[in-house]
């Protein structure tokens, strides 16, 4: 086994490598061990060569500070954005169509929904769903979503196909209560 680099003065993170240190009895063999200073003024601790050059980063200050922190300040912050089961999510708390549900306590809106809101100017109402055209769960430009109603999403049924169907089914028993704008675009598009 070769001659271990020497750490001293180096730093890693918040730690700075004051000296290299025999094996403490309980940890493991064929392992360098470092005596460390945290910028955070701690006691220095003895951390594994191997963690210095991979996951450890500070004495443990940084972890309680990240501790219970939510959003940009968590260690694990994405910028908000994530992928699950295909779908885009972002987190915009304040969104009203934002899941403040069990499985979504922190204000997740999945991407193609805030799209059709924003495209819409306003949120989706109840029964309203957004489908999308090509299949392709990530593909949230606005060609490609399509406002639906939940019941329909499933079996193909959107939006504009329903309210040509109900004025279509008007005109048929109840033409009286048709605007004569719904009954001239009808006409012209030789629905009789």
């Amino acid at each position: 086994m070769g001659e271990a680099i020497d750490l001293t003065g180096q730093r890693f993170g918040r730690l700075t490598v004051l000296k290299r240190v025999p094996k403490p009895k309980h940890l493991k063999a064929n392992t360098v061990y470092w005596l460390c200073k945290c910028d955070c003024g701690s006691d220095a601790k003895i951390i594994a060569g191997c963690n210095l050059k991979g996951t450890t980063k500070s004495c443990g200050c940084m972890y309680r500070e990240r501790k219970g922190e939510s959003g940009s300040k968590n260690g694990n912050w994405k910028g908000g954005r994530i992928k699950s089961e295909g779908y885009v999510s972002l987190r915009m708390p304040e969104h009203p169509n934002a899941k403040k549900t069990k499985g979504n306590k922190k204000g997740y809106v999945k991407e193609h929904v805030y799209i059709m809101s924003k495209y819409l100017g306003r949120a989706l109402g109840e029964g309203e769903c957004v489908h999308h055209k090509n299949g392709i769960k990530d593909d949230n430009r606005i060609e490609n979503l399509e406002l639906c109603t939940t019941k329909s999403h499933h079996n193909g049924k959107k939006i504009n196909d329903l309210i040509i169907f109900c004025e279509e089914f008007l005109l048929k028993y109840d033409e009286e209560s048709l605007s004569e704008e719904c009954i001239g675009r009808l006409l012209r598009n030789g629905k009789n």
